[in-house]
């Protein structure tokens, strides 16, 4: 209120009393006088529903003109959505280690970038590989149970991959607090190159998410990356899926596919994702405990799906053929398709998409690829080829086969092995169309 106001000569001649008191100055501002002679301007406010209590300054270091314009500043903070008491933590933490990550600029000034493995790195204090990985640490692990919850071991493992691939190379040797959206945006500009777009949008926001982590724990004052649009930077997705050929151009892939000068490993890897549905990651990191070849079925438990859903493919007489020829070249051990330089891990995230590069389809196919095109054809049935079914394959089968969630998620446990004889049928004549277009491509046809 207008009458509350307090005026200089109030607060130089409060007198010290047996209790500490408060003279408000209106708006939650107030000075708290305790019994010793101490004068202390305090602001009483609520953030989200909750009382809060910041400590604005001592009198008469901070004046009450001083006092009355901090104030004006904390409001305007509070009325941006930020929680003062919390902003002023953050500030003094970060004036604290001011000096000390100065200090180290003059060591990380010194390491040159990667060249593009960070496997044994210790990353100097200071630098954003060092604050990367205390923010990664917490990321996974979560604070909560129902954070841990959230991310599957395949989801957290994928995220540790594509950072120690795209991120760390490029920004990890740097001081996290020299790094500028420019830095930034030439990395995502590189991933992009390989004609990987949608990585390199992930990328970008988990460099910003590194940064909102720098600024909480005082590492930084701000987010370059919160400077950057993808937008700005990527070019524009020119398709809603992932990118894919025509269904025309089917067999000259799929001849270039059975010729391809890859490792025969990779081939049978991309012949067998032309045949199954599956997503990359869910077929790289297949272990050979989840194929039941005599059965002629493969099950795959939720942690290893991308909707956290099990799921089975039945397999046609090809795939099984494929999985047996498969087994006597990698049936030694854990993965049915392991790393090209370590067995015990599973084939690397751009092994299919570097094999397609090489083959011709940069920025034109992606492995991700071949479900859009099944999905299309299936739909078509008998129109593309007499093989196929005369009138198309219900939508039910074709979803349930390429594990897209249905609305009702305890539905989707439930129906995971739904329709199975059917769908097992539609994946033999799937398996036989794509053998039908390959011998088309060899015929010249």
């Amino acid at each position: 209120m207008a009458g509350a106001k307090l005026t200089d000569t109030q607060v130089s001649k409060t007198k010290v009393k047996d209790k500490p008191y408060k003279l408000s100055d209106g708006h939650g501002l107030f000075l708290y006088v305790t019994p010793a002679g101490g004068k202390f301007w305090r602001w009483q406010y609520r953030f989200h529903g909750k009382p809060q209590l910041l400590s604005v300054g001592e009198y008469p270091a901070m004046s009450l003109k001083d006092a009355r314009t901090a104030h004006q500043q904390w409001q305007g903070v509070l009325r941006g959505g930020g929680n003062p008491a919390v902003e002023k933590k953050v500030g003094r933490k970060a004036e604290a280690v001011l000096v000390k990550l100065n200090q180290e600029r003059s060591v990380l000034a010194k390491i040159e970038p990667l060249d593009g493995s960070v496997k044994g790195v210790v990353w100097p204090e200071g630098s954003f590989g060092a604050v990367q990985a205390e923010w990664f640490e917490k990321w996974s692990g979560g604070d909560q149970e129902e954070d841990r919850d959230k991310k599957s071991p395949r989801y957290v493992e994928q995220m540790k991959s594509r950072i120690g691939s795209d991120i760390l190379p490029k920004l990890g040797h740097r001081h996290i607090a020299d790094i500028e959206a420019p830095d930034i945006a030439q990395m995502a500009l590189e991933i992009e190159k390989r004609g990987a777009k949608e990585l390199a949008r992930k990328a970008l926001r988990v460099v910003g998410q590194v940064f909102r982590f720098a600024i909480q724990k005082g590492y930084a004052r701000r987010n370059p990356a919160a400077d950057i649009k993808p937008s700005d930077v990527l070019k524009a997705k020119t398709t809603t899926n992932c990118a894919r050929i025509d269904k025309r151009d089917l067999p000259a892939l799929l001849l270039k596919m059975e010729n391809d000068t890859g490792t025969e490993i990779t081939r049978y890897a991309m012949w067998i994702m032309a045949r199954t549905f599956l997503r990359t990651t869910e077929l790289r990191g297949t272990p050979w405990v989840e194929l039941d070849l005599d059965g002629g079925w493969w099950e795959i438990p939720k942690e290893r799906m991308k909707m956290d859903n099990p799921h089975i493919v039945p397999l046609s007489r090809q795939v099984i053929e494929a999985f047996q020829k498969l087994k006597e070249i990698t049936g030694d051990g854990e993965y049915v398709f392991p790393g090209a330089f370590d067995r015990k891990k599973c084939m690397s995230s751009n092994t299919i998409l570097s094999a397609l590069a090489r083959m011709g389809y940069h920025g034109v196919m992606t492995g991700h690829g071949y479900r859009g095109l099944a999905s299309t054809i299936l739909h078509e049935g008998a129109k593309v080829s007499p093989i196929l079914r005369q009138d198309g394959y219900r939508e039910d089968w074709i979803e349930l086969q390429l594990a897209h969630m249905p609305q009702n998620k305890v539905s989707a446990a439930y129906n995971y092995a739904k329709y199975l004889d059917s769908r097992k049928q539609m994946m033999q004549d799937w398996s036989d169309y794509l053998d039908e277009q390959l011998n088309k491509a060899k015929q010249g046809a």
